[in-house]
């Protein structure tokens, strides 16, 4: 099983204690949990950084973090070009300025997209201001 909680920096204590208590458990076998949290929110004071603690301590060498930086606006346009997919809204077409034109037109949505949200992915999905 795999379960992924997201915005764990806002978890309160029942859900830590609930996440100690399974990851504790030497019965739960052949599960996978993906935690996400916005580091920049986390300091050693924070009650995220000592329910890890206890987490890490309960756990022992099982627990890995993988650190993700913001997106750069390649990054970005090449998401955009692969899920919007101008190529084959055009499969049919034999003008090639066509698709050069659209993939044109992603990068400087993702140019938009950089600008607004600095390269992090919920921002640039979630943000309706």
């Amino acid at each position: 099983m795999v379960l992924f909680l997201d915005d764990v920096q806002f978890c309160d204590v029942a859900t830590m204690n609930v996440i100690q208590y399974i990851l504790g458990d030497s019965e739960v076998q052949h599960f996978l949990l993906i935690m996400a949290y916005r580091d920049n929110e986390v300091d050693e004071s924070t009650f995220l950084t000592s329910s890890l603690q206890r987490i890490r301590d309960t756990i022992q060498q099982r627990l890995h973090y993988i650190n993700l930086k913001p997106l750069g606006p390649e990054d970005i346009g090449k998401w955009l070009i692969d899920t919007l997919n101008p190529i084959s809204a055009f499969a049919f077409t034999d003008e090639p300025d066509v698709l050069e034109v659209e993939q044109r037109r992603c990068m400087e949505l993702a140019e938009f997209c950089y600008r607004r949200s600095n390269g992090y992915g919920k921002v640039i999905f979630f943000s309706y201001n």
